[in-house]
Formats: C-alpha cells, structure tokens, sequence
C-alpha cells in the first residue's frame, strides 16, 4: 500500500483490521465453494448449518468496526472501501441466492453485476496501492478477467444474429481477452519488486524484525499468485478450445467438460485454503484471538480420475 511507511503502529492496525475483514471474506466463500461444488450431495442439517457459518460471518463483516483501532484517514478510507466491497460480493454468492441462482438469466445478470463491483472497485483500490505490488497485479488481474466476461457475454447476447464466421472471430478476440490475466499475474511473478513488497509487508508485521517466519509469509503469498495464474490458464485453454468445438466429438467433448470442472473446483478450493493461510499467519503475528473455522474446500479436492469416474457413472 502507498500509506505504508509513516507510523508503523497505525500500519500494523490497519493490517490488523484489512486481514480481519478478508479472513470474513475467504472463510464465506470457503463456504460457498463447498456448496456449489456439492450441493446434490448435502444433506438438510449440513445444508442449515454451513448456511447459518455464512450468515454469521456476514454478520461479523459488518459488525466489524474499521474505526476500533486507530488508522491514519487515508487508511480508514481504504478500510471503507474494502468493507464495502467484501460484503457486497459475500452478498452476491450463490449460497446467499440460492432462490435467485435457480434460473440461467438470474445468474448471469447476478455474474454481470459481479464484474461491474468489480471493476468499480479497482478504479477506486488502485488510488492506494503501489504499481509493482502484489495487489496492484492481484486486482489488475482480477479487471482483466471480468472485462473478458462481460465481453463474453455481449458476445452471447448478439450470436443469434451474426453469421458464424462473424463469432468465430469475435470469440477468438475474446480468447486473446482471457489470456490477459494469466500474463498480468506472470508479469508480477517475475517482477523483483513483488518480492520486495511482501517482505516490506512482513517487516511491518514483525515489528520491523527479520526472522525465519518470512520464508513462509513468502511462499504463502507467491503460492496466492500461482493459484491464480493456473485457474486464469484452465480458463483461457477452454475457452479456445469451445471455439473448435465442433471438431471434438460427443465423448472428447463430455471428458473435456469434466476434466474443465474439475479443474476449475480444486483451483478455487486451493485459492481458498491459501487466502485463508495468509488470514490466519497474519493475525498470529498481530497477535489476534482467531476463532477456529472448519475450512470446507478441503473436501472438495479430488483426484481427477476418481472424480471423472464418479461424474460418468
């Protein structure tokens, strides 16, 4: 963050609040993860109480007070954005609208209004982060990929009255639109000054000591960005692949699709379990009372031979 440098006291309570209200965030979609994966599979009790988890953990986003601890007002400001956006996006999951999520329109106009939070919300974060930190690549990426998606679905809306070869070419450039992100987040990958952040970072959280624990805080956010750029590649790869679809056959076409789901379930369940690590670690630092959660996409990980075999029975 550009604020980060002048009070290390109001840096750490700033960390302290961010972490709180993304630990929010991650441990509701941990939830929603879970269920959109399995829902045919879960049982009424299981059902109430993973939807009575995320209805408290909403509730403990809002309740969260940004102003408990003292913040420079640039960094409350930030802390308000944040807040805002996190709710507002725990709101728009589907274990949230589960009666809006039964019909294909409702969806899409709710995945539409996702991507404009979205990009609403970078126009407004990137006025406090850096150019060459995690973050900034983090959320650029994150622009990228809902920019692709609205344009997907202009595409779509308008398909039934063009000529094939008119989509054809639209979908290509599309194509070239989804692989944006994944070269966003490579672009961070290899810029040395990514590195030098998150260690700025830890330092802050350290109380300006270096010690072994860096290492992790290390890893742990690198793993973040890899997660990403693998889930930004399955995407782009299926997304040129759909173009062709036509030259695969029915069966190709069937384990295509599986293998693209599975994929797709176990990266977002990784993404979970990883943002959540870094919540945790962050907050023990802090020396922050966290409450135990169960995290839920730990259940969601297969193999993909098991889970394919499963889904074609």
């Amino acid at each position: 963050m550009n604020f980060y440098g002048k009070n290390i006291a109001k840096d750490r309570n700033f960390l302290n609040l961010y972490t709180r209200l993304n630990l929010a965030f991650w441990i509701g979609s941990d939830i929603d993860s879970y269920y959109s994966s399995s829902k045919l599979n879960i049982s009424t009790s299981e059902f109430k109480n993973i939807k009575r988890e995320f209805l408290e953990t909403l509730r403990n986003a809002r309740q969260l007070d940004i102003s408990e601890l003292p913040t420079s007002n640039e960094q409350f400001e930030c802390l308000a954005l944040i807040k805002e956006f996190l709710i507002e996006s725990l709101m728009q999951l589907e274990i949230n609208n589960i009666e809006t999520f039964n019909d294909s329109e409702s969806e899409d106009i709710s995945v539409l209004r996702a991507c404009e939070s979205q990009n609403n919300f970078f126009k407004n974060i990137t006025n406090y982060l850096c150019n060459n930190e995690m973050e900034f690549y983090l959320q650029t990426s994150y622009k990228l990929f809902q920019d692709a998606t609205i344009e997907m679905f202009n595409l779509e809306s308008k398909s039934e009255f063009q000529s094939k070869e008119m989509n054809q070419s639209e979908y290509k450039k599309i194509a070239t639109s989804f692989g944006l992100p994944r070269k966003e987040i490579d672009k961070g990958l290899q810029d040395p000054m990514v590195f030098n952040s998150i260690m700025d970072e830890y330092l802050i959280l350290n109380n300006n000591k270096a010690d072994e624990d860096y290492k992790e805080y290390l890893r742990l956010h690198i793993t973040f960005m890899k997660l990403w750029r693998e889930y930004y590649k399955v995407l782009e790869e299926s997304f040129i692949s759909s173009i062709n679809v036509e030259d695969i056959d029915k069966d190709d076409r069937e384990t295509e699709s599986l293998m693209f789901d599975y994929e797709m379930k176990n990266y977002l369940a990784l993404i979970n379990i990883n943002a959540i690590k870094i919540s945790i670690f962050t907050l023990k630092k802090l020396n922050v009372e966290i409450t135990e959660h169960d995290i839920y996409c730990k259940r969601i990980l297969k193999s993909p031979v098991s889970y394919i075999q499963n889904r074609l029975v």
